[in-house]
C-alpha cells in the first residue's frame, strides 16, 4: 500500500511538471523577452527610436535590393507567370464570347 502510494507521488510530481514545462515554461521565455524589449524602451527611449527607423531603412533596402538583384529561377517564374496570365485572359475572353452566343 504504502508502494503504490509512493508511486501515485511520483506520478503527480511527473504531471505537474509536464504541464509546467510544456504550458507554464514557453510562456515565461515569451513574457520575459517582452519585457526586456519594454524595458528597454522605456529606459532608452531617444535610442530605441533611432534602433527602429535604423530597421526599417535596412529593410526597406534589403527589399530594394531583392528587387534588383534577382537570380535566374526568380526571373524565369516571373515570365512563367507572365505567360499564365497571358493565357488566363485569353481563355477569360473565350468564355466571355461563348457567353454572349
Amino acid at each position: 500500500m504504502f508502494i503504490i502510494g509512493i508511486i501515485g507521488i511520483i506520478l503527480l510530481a511527473w504531471w505537474r511538471l509536464q504541464f509546467f514545462y510544456g504550458h507554464v515554461l514557453p510562456w515565461l521565455f515569451i513574457v520575459s523577452v517582452f519585457l526586456t524589449c519594454l524595458g528597454f524602451i522605456l529606459d532608452h527611449p531617444f535610442i530605441s527610436i533611432l534602433l527602429a527607423v535604423i530597421a526599417f531603412l535596412c529593410w526597406g533596402a534589403y527589399l530594394n535590393y531583392k528587387e534588383t538583384h534577382k537570380t535566374e529561377e526568380q526571373k524565369a517564374n516571373e515570365s512563367l507567370m507572365k505567360k499564365l496570365d497571358e493565357i488566363s485572359k485569353d481563355q477569360d475572353k473565350l468564355w466571355e464570347e461563348l457567353q454572349e452566343k
